[in-house]
């Protein structure tokens, strides 16, 4: 992959996000992609391939929960990048430390 592909791929998830904006009807503010994609590459690779987009859900989610988004919706624009990059790091780490065994499943189904 050249580097004006990794360009072009920016844009496009630029632009991804900026769709889903307006689709939804809410603002996302700054989303720190990279650490999204990140979280996701490593649980996918470290535990199973699904577990990729939930862990993304679930960073989402619980971004939304720890600045009030999903509780308050007067608060106004929150500040969510420092909440995602924390929540994808604390995500991938938990990816090194897992165990289906420890979890009480039976693996990859």
């Amino acid at each position: 992959m050249s580097p004006s592909d990794n360009i072009d791929v920016r844009v496009t998830l630029v632009e991804w996000m900026a769709a889903l904006e307006r689709e939804l009807g809410v603002s996302f503010g700054e989303v720190d992609i990279d650490a999204l994609l990140d979280a996701t590459r490593v649980a996918a690779h470290g535990v199973a391939r699904p577990a990729g987009p939930l862990t993304t859900f679930a960073i989402g989610f619980a971004a939304g929960l720890s600045t009030g988004i999903a509780t308050d919706s007067s608060a106004g624009e929150p500040d969510t990048t420092a909440a995602v990059r924390e929540l994808s790091t604390k995500a991938s780490a938990l990816v090194s430390s897992w165990r289906p065994e420890a979890a009480g499943t039976a693996g990859d189904s």
